[in-house]
């Protein structure tokens, strides 16, 4: 092929190149506002205030003492709680109110921790004595409890039930596990 022929060959028409250029520069444009907005944002969330740290500063610091004094027995409120019937022998302990790890005290998170109550509307069945009762109090504000009647019990252990066989945790769809385990009682 002779020079003349290549270049016509490679010859493109003017309005596509238009095209391409704009597409390019709209990209660059595109491009540029992101980066902008990104660290806008950036700047923003990195920017807190004093006040509000010392906000969140008091609130964890006074949560921690109402924990400390509910669990020394000075609170004057922890006396009026709702009394639970002794003979009640299983308490249904559910979690209520959910918060940032960052915001709730290291007495309030291990203690729900213990009760395996991690994620919000969580619910255990629990022993009725005075040890555990003396922890409900401490994480009365992100907890409710009470006593379940027989339906309820039945309703959640065949609907959610699971048990541990051997470091297994199965799901509880008939009595032939608890029975092997425990046996005749």
């Amino acid at each position: 092929m002779s020079e003349m022929d290549l270049k016509s060959a490679l010859r493109v028409p003017e309005t596509v190149l238009k095209r391409k250029r704009a597409a390019s520069f709209a990209h660059a444009l595109n491009s540029k506002k992101k980066r902008s907005n990104r660290t806008k944002s950036k700047l923003e969330t990195s920017v807190k205030r004093a006040e509000k740290f010392v906000r969140e500063f008091r609130n964890k610091e006074r949560s921690t003492l109402r924990a400390k004094s509910v669990i020394q027995g000075k609170r004057a409120d922890s006396s009026k709680r709702i009394s639970i019937a002794p003979e009640d022998k299983v308490l249904l302990v559910i979690r209520i109110r959910a918060g940032k790890k960052d915001e709730i005290p290291n007495i309030y998170a291990k203690t729900l921790k213990k009760f395996s109550l991690n994620k919000l509307f969580s619910a255990r069945l629990i022993r009725h004595n005075k040890h555990n009762l003396k922890k409900l109090k401490t994480i009365e504000e992100y907890v409710t409890w009470g006593s379940p009647n027989l339906k309820l019990i039945k309703d959640l252990v065949h609907k959610r039930g699971y048990t541990r066989v051997d470091k297994v945790k199965r799901p509880l769809s008939d009595n032939t596990i608890v029975e092997e385990k425990l046996g005749d009682c």
